[in-house]
């Protein structure tokens, strides 16, 4: 698939299940396309810290991960 990888200099994405697979694969491509930070979340805490600092080592602090589960909706407190 062809894009205009310009399109991604100077933003910031998060990408959930991005401890491996296609989540992954996108914070790479972000990265390569110039994005300014990529915040990668996911709920497999060692394959993300695994993932975050061999980005790191090449990114820098263009990349963060951060351990959550996105799978699960957050119901809010009842108000009386």
């Amino acid at each position: 698939m062809e894009y205009d990888r310009e399109y991604f200099r100077g933003k910031t994405a998060t990408v959930t299940g991005a401890a491996s697979g296609i989540g992954l694969a996108l914070a790479e491509e972000l990265l390569e396309s110039n994005a300014v930070k990529v915040v990668m979340a996911d709920i497999n805490r060692g394959s993300l810290s695994e993932h975050e600092k061999r980005l790191k080592a090449q990114y820098g602090d263009r990349v963060k991960g951060i351990v959550c589960r996105t799978s699960r909706a957050i119901r809010p407190p009842r108000l009386r």
